[in-house]
């Protein structure tokens, strides 16, 4: 592992593939299956505000969490699960980068 200035350890993941941005909008759309084997971690970013939600069968709806815009997090997506992504109130892009 990586050690901060602290000597403390970092966990890092190196980029894997870039995903296909996800337009968010008035309906939940998702990234398809990003690994049927294994799961994904995923770098996370949308040009408006989301509710997304993560699973096998996943549908974003207004009761799921919210990404507000230009913030970037990093989730996992289980193995054979999907992003599913719902505008709050503009439509956008939503970018996944699948870290390695």
């Amino acid at each position: 592992m990586i050690q901060d200035a602290n000597n403390e350890q970092m966990q890092i993941g190196k980029i894997g593939s870039q995903e296909a941005p996800i337009a968010s909008g008035g309906a939940a759309l998702d990234s398809g299956i990003l690994d049927a084997d294994a799961p994904t971690v995923v770098r996370v970013i949308a040009t408006q505000d989301i509710y997304f939600d993560i699973g096998v069968a996943a549908v974003a709806t207004i009761n799921h969490t919210i990404l507000p815009a230009g913030v970037i997090e990093y989730w996992e997506v289980p193995a054979g699960a999907v992003f599913s992504v719902l505008q709050v109130s503009a439509a956008g892009s939503v970018r996944l980068t699948v870290l390695a």
